[in-house]
């Protein structure tokens, strides 16, 4: 995901801590937009088709089938002990930290790529779930705009709390031991699959 930091992560003076904001600045930037931008292509796709013409009932059914196929992706990987195989099993390359010659546009790109959801791995379908009930005109496309807000503020804190190290390559080692949220996830997903499954039936 993230790979060497090409930043002053670890300076201790104030153009050091300057930088540090301003390259941390250029990440939750980046991951505020990577995330909403697919949601805004995915709702625009939709407004073009007219899927908010389609009946709520066929909708909901559709947004049914989907979730129950990402769980079965979900629970494979909970019982593999790794990511969804959703999607691209791929992180965002190291490289991009030789590639730009500032640390800001690399912590730019970092935050798209990684923003997305779509474009590197993740443990989850949530991703995907957010833009198929954007699709079906079932969420507003502004959703995506907190899921930014939240990844970034997760990641944000990880690299505040981890200062000291100027690595950062071992943020999606860290993330990926956290398969309590997985199996959480899963539950959450099942719960809301039975209300879907409540509400067409009736």
């Amino acid at each position: 995901m993230l790979g060497q930091a090409q930043s002053p992560l670890v300076s201790g003076d104030r153009a050091g801590k300057l930088l540090r904001h301003r390259w941390l600045a250029f990440l939750t930037g980046g991951l505020i937009a990577g995330s909403v931008v697919p949601a805004l292509f995915v709702a625009l796709a939709a407004s073009l088709l007219d899927v908010t013409g389609v009946p709520m009932e066929i909708r909901s059914s559709a947004l049914l089938g989907a979730l129950l196929v990402f769980l079965a992706f979900d629970v494979a990987a909970a019982r593999r002990g790794g990511p969804s195989w959703l999607g691209f099993s791929r992180q965002t390359p190291a490289r991009f930290g030789h590639t730009f010659r500032r640390a800001d546009n690399t912590a730019l790109v970092w935050g798209l790529d990684i923003g997305t959801g779509v474009s590197t791995f993740r443990m989850t379908s949530a991703t995907w779930l957010g833009l198929a009930a954007v699709f079906l005109g079932l969420v507003p496309a502004l959703v995506s705009l907190f899921y930014g807000i939240g990844l970034a503020v997760i990641l944000v804190v990880y690299i505040l709390r981890k200062g000291d190290s100027p690595v950062l390559e071992s943020l999606p080692r860290h993330i990926l031991v956290l398969h309590g949220l997985q199996k959480l996830y899963i539950i959450v997903t099942a719960a809301l699959a039975l209300v879907l499954a409540v509400t067409v039936i009736a």
